[in-house]
């Protein structure tokens, strides 16, 4: 329900969890565009560079989520 009115970039961490160790497999960023009267679409995902601002953001931030929930073996998903 909130997406809609959401504004700005849409990110995503994809990580990996052994015995509660977090390793980042890959920040992307979705390359969404205005397309077929809709007000976006999605068309790929380009990779985020892990030494960005916004890297060193998402990551530690992404890894604190999986801890809280208690997410400690696994592959993870977050948007």
């Amino acid at each position: 329900l909130c997406q809609d009115f959401l504004r700005g970039k849409e990110y995503v961490v994809d990580q990996v969890s052994r015995d509660g160790i977090h390793k980042t497999v890959m920040v992307w960023v979705y390359d969404k565009r205005p397309a077929n009267n809709s007000a976006f679409v999605y068309f790929g995902m380009v990779p985020v560079d892990p030494n960005s601002v916004e890297a060193k953001i998402l990551i530690p931030y992404a890894r604190g989520v999986l801890d809280v929930l208690g997410v400690s073996n696994g592959p993870s998903h977050a948007e």
